[in-house]
């Protein structure tokens, strides 16, 4: 009981409330330090995915163009593949060829997004319209991308057996007897 009276009490629990409010200080900064990082790493994030968006509208440009093209050069090869009638001359014959099985289509840029979602990353994205947007953007296109490039070999290869009752290797191939 002496001991109980000799304390300061007024003193212990002014101590006692500077140590909890230098706590509760420190968790404060550290939380607001995370917050800034998350902010920062999501914002890196935000940057790629502009990145692969400008890239993936340069491809889908591209693509349509050459599956134009093809679909041009392959409509026109049916048109003299199932034709009655004489073959067209060889030299527009092996342009149109070359032209509808030629160039590659690209696929889509997803690195980013797989790098998001195998982090679990796409919580950064505090914003659920954005985040919505980045996983219905990611999950549907670059997947119909990848149909229509298999659709387009797909479309160009029954072709193939037909051209040869009308070209020899010469034309096909442009070698030379």
């Amino acid at each position: 009981m002496k001991l109980a009276r000799a304390l300061n009490w007024k003193y212990a629990i002014g101590e006692l409330l500077i140590v909890v409010v230098g706590i509760l200080i420190a968790v404060q900064i550290d939380q607001w330090n995370s917050a800034l990082e998350r902010a920062e790493v999501a914002d890196a994030y935000l940057g790629r995915l502009a990145e692969d968006l400008q890239a993936d509208t340069e491809i889908l440009y591209s693509n349509s163009d050459l599956a134009r093209r093809w679909s041009e050069n392959t409509d026109l090869l049916l048109f003299w593949l199932s034709g009655p009638g004489d073959p067209p001359p060889p030299d527009s014959l092996a342009e149109a060829i070359n032209r509808s099985r030629g160039g590659l289509l690209r696929p889509l840029q997803i690195a980013t997004y797989r790098d998001l979602l195998s982090g679990g990353n796409l919580s950064l994205f505090e914003d659920l319209e954005l985040r919505d947007a980045i996983v219905s953007y990611y999950e549907v296109v670059p997947a119909q991308v990848t149909t229509v490039i298999t659709s387009a070999d797909t479309r160009t290869a029954p072709l193939y057996p037909l051209m040869g009752r009308h070209i020899d290797e010469r034309v096909l191939y442009g070698k030379e007897e």
